[in-house]
């Protein structure tokens, strides 16, 4: 788990990130310069963080999938 100062960087890396009360297939990440949220194979949309989120200490970065 990791706090927010991680979770800036691995969004900064282009990377996904999930707080531990979200579903498992729903990630955030940055997309064209817009914070968004996607849940499953549904449309990304944008979404703001509330300061409980932010604060948050259950923050997982979401490692890349490896093709086979």
């Amino acid at each position: 788990m990791a706090q927010f100062d991680k979770v800036m960087t691995a969004l900064a890396d282009n990377r996904s990130v999930r707080l531990s009360k979200w579903e498992s297939n729903t990630n955030m990440y940055v997309n064209n310069g817009v914070l968004v949220q996607q849940r499953g194979n549904g449309a990304p949309y944008s979404y703001d963080l509330s300061w409980r989120e932010i604060a948050a200490k259950d923050w997982h970065v979401i490692e890349a999938a490896t093709e086979v």
